[in-house]
């Protein structure tokens, strides 16, 4: 079984990653190869999850005594975790990871530039001037570090600690432009599409609920940090 297998309704193929040596003193990470799965197999059985925004976009997939051909296989035996966390270096390295909530931080900045000082409130207003300035220079450091991880790629060399450290970095400042506007917005951002004074048509809601996968997605900030420590630090894993 495999939980969290993004699009796998609507693939047609995915990766599969299989115990392929079982000596017992072997590592377990050492001991698996890739391969391609056609989702379309007898015994492959995709079953949808929605999530909090009430989207199905994962899916969990269960495997009932599937074979899949040794030509298959993708790269060399009992390498598949090194080729995986080589990909997944790539993976992690797009400035979507910036840009995927960028609408709605330029309808925030609107909104604010729209926004009656006197009405909101001396203080309230300072507040959000002072966070949507602290926002601009997190969005400006995000933006340098996929740069940066783009440059690493450019130059040749695999992108690990780099795309680990703007993957983390950058999910996290969705995470807080999210929260910011709906504490700007209010009670309005919490209303959904076709809701009568839903903020930005209900877009804020729905990334607002979408926000908690980013730090999970494509590998959880804690793994990232653990990358950054050990690969960029030099640091002992425990």
């Amino acid at each position: 079984q495999k939980v969290w297998t993004s699009g796998g309704h609507q693939a047609q193929y995915g990766w599969l990653l299989a115990r392929t040596c079982f000596d017992p003193q072997v590592p377990r990470h050492e001991s698996c190869s890739q391969f391609i799965l056609d989702l379309r197999l007898p015994g492959v059985t995709v079953r949808p999850i929605l999530n909090m925004a009430g989207r199905h976009t994962f899916n969990e997939v269960f495997f009932d005594d599937v074979r899949v051909e040794k030509k298959f296989m993708v790269g060399r035996e009992n390498e598949a975790f090194k080729q995986i966390m080589a990909q997944m270096d790539y993976e992690r390295s797009g400035i979507e990871r910036l840009l995927q909530n960028y609408p709605i931080y330029q309808k925030l900045l609107e909104h604010v530039r729209r926004m009656d000082r006197k009405e909101a409130g001396e203080g309230f207003y300072a507040w959000v001037r002072d966070s949507l300035a602290q926002l601009e220079i997190e969005f400006q450091i995000g933006r340098l570090l996929v740069y940066h991880t783009a440059w690493t790629i450019d130059q040749g060399r695999k992108p690990s600690k780099e795309a680990a450290l703007a993957k983390a970095y950058c999910n996290q400042y969705e995470q807080r432009l999210n929260d910011l506007a709906t504490r700007v917005l209010g009670p309005t951002s919490l209303l959904r599409e076709g809701t009568p004074w839903a903020a930005f048509d209900g877009e804020l809601a729905e990334c607002y609920l979408w926000s908690p996968s980013y730090t999970l997605q494509g590998g959880s900030v804690e793994v990232l940090k653990n990358i950054v420590a050990q690969r960029g630090l030099n640091l002992p894993r425990k």
